[in-house]
């Protein structure tokens, strides 16, 4: 991949912004198109939000230089919230089965 002058960090937090902003965006619309309650969008919400911040800290490691800090993270961050995220995503889409 190609990226011109742009170091491996300055990508990290660009590609963290664009999905942070497509998970907040797909939490407002699902809030105002569907009527989802807050409970199960916030347990939604906070699986993306620590699956964000799981990956912002195993790639800043092993850019770093610390790959052992980085698998620590995969395994202790990221797996934890995709549970979390999947469970809130299954109330999400039980919300959206009984509105429709």
């Amino acid at each position: 991949m190609f990226l011109g002058i742009f170091t491996g960090i300055e990508v990290l937090f660009f590609l963290l912004g664009v999905m942070t902003t497509l998970a907040l965006g797909s939490l407002i619309w699902l809030k105002l198109s569907h009527d989802i309650k807050p409970g199960q969008l916030s347990l939604f919400g906070i699986g993306l939000l620590v699956i964000i911040a799981g990956i912002a800290w195993s790639v800043s490691s092993v850019l770093e230089g610390e790959p052992q800090a980085g698998s620590m993270g995969m395994m202790v961050i990221i797996l934890p919230s995709l549970i979390l995220s999947a469970i809130g995503g299954r109330q999400v889409f039980n919300g959206l089965r009984q509105t429709a």
